[in-house]
């Protein structure tokens, strides 16, 4: 039955039963060395993931016009294993009385098995025993990170001038393999190089007087999930694909904070500003075509961005019983999807 004036009609049925068992476990230890702010530390840590389901899927989708329905029987089955292991160290060396140049590396490699056993009805039998192509996967995917920062710092916090900064390198190597019963559909292996520069300084005029400005910055890569080329049904009238050709993505933030307080007459005024800005973001793209078919893919854009704008201002009267404050603010975001 077509609902009158409608194009396509779609009805499902889920169900999902799923167990679940995760746990992590993180070891610190730090170390001075002698010297003032000489000091060492390294943390270790693992996780894990494991996980499993049965379910089934059942829809059927109706056309206007001649064309036959689209019929979905499934029976799933679900395992799913991942596991992180993580390390790091830093070291921090005093340069003088006001300095310190700080280096640190952080290592991660996450490993995830996800194995989708989808069968359909035989029509002979009427057991699900026929492997559903369309839908039955085995992925695996791995994630090796190396973080290295290095960053100098002049003076304490609260000096005269403080400033930090630093700059730090993440190589990322990704694979992935997705295969059905024993053909192999993609193989993709992917290396990249992410930056993340930073600066902060900051001016206290007084003991209640600050100025501080921030700039930080940083590089992300597409996901293997993003980047796959294997078209993944997710519903009758529903396919996702990954783009290849995404292209790294760099996002910016400025940020400045200004406050001045005098605690004995009571008077506070304040000013905090923020701008981000994106270059190719990565958003979902999704095409619906006139009989309600949708593929659902990603792409790069520019133009993402946000800024907000707050000023607080509070003063009392004279005899200090009563007091006026005003807290004028704005925000502007603009999101392309």
């Amino acid at each position: 039955y077509i609902v009158p004036d409608s194009i396509t009609m779609g009805e499902s049925e889920n169900y999902t039963k799923n167990n679940q068992f995760s746990t992590s476990n993180n070891l610190r230890m730090a170390r001075n060395l002698g010297k003032e702010r000489r000091s060492v530390s390294i943390a270790i840590g693992y996780s894990l993931n494991k996980g499993d389901g049965d379910g089934t899927n059942n829809s059927v989708t109706k056309y206007s016009d001649a064309t036959p329905d689209l019929v979905i029987d499934q029976k799933r089955k679900t395992d799913t294993d991942n596991r992180t292991a993580r390390f790091s160290a830093s070291y921090n060396e005093p340069l003088g009385k006001n300095k310190i140049l700080s280096l640190s590396y952080n290592f991660q490699k996450n490993t995830s098995d996800r194995g989708n056993d989808v069968r359909k009805k035989d029509p002979i039998t009427g057991d699900y025993t026929l492997i559903d192509s369309a839908y039955a996967r085995v992925t695996k995917t791995s994630y090796v990170n190396h973080n290295i920062r290095l960053r100098l710092q002049g003076g304490k916090y609260n000096d005269p001038w403080f400033y930090s900064i630093s700059f730090g390198l993440n190589p990322v190597t990704s694979k992935s393999r997705v295969s059905l019963m024993d053909s192999l559909i993609e193989d993709i292996t992917q290396k990249t190089l992410d930056y993340s520069p930073e600066f902060i300084v900051r001016r206290n005029f007084t003991e209640s007087s600050s100025l501080t400005l921030r700039y930080s910055g940083n590089t992300s890569q597409p996901g293997i999930t993003q980047l796959s080329a294997d078209t993944i049904i997710l519903s009758a009238l529903s396919k996702q694909v990954g783009n290849p050709n995404l292209r790294t993505t760099y996002r910016n933030n400025v940020s400045m904070d200004y406050n001045q307080s005098d605690f004995e007459s009571g008077r506070m005024f304040a000013v905090i500003g923020s701008f981000n800005y994106t270059f190719n973001d990565i958003v979902a793209d999704r095409t619906i075509d006139n009989r309600g078919n949708s593929l659902n893919t990603y792409r790069n854009v520019d133009g993402q961005m946000s800024s907000y704008l707050y000023i607080m201002l509070n003063t009392p009267f004279r005899n200090k019983k009563f007091s006026i404050s005003v807290n004028p603010n704005a925000t502007f975001n603009k999101y392309i999807g």
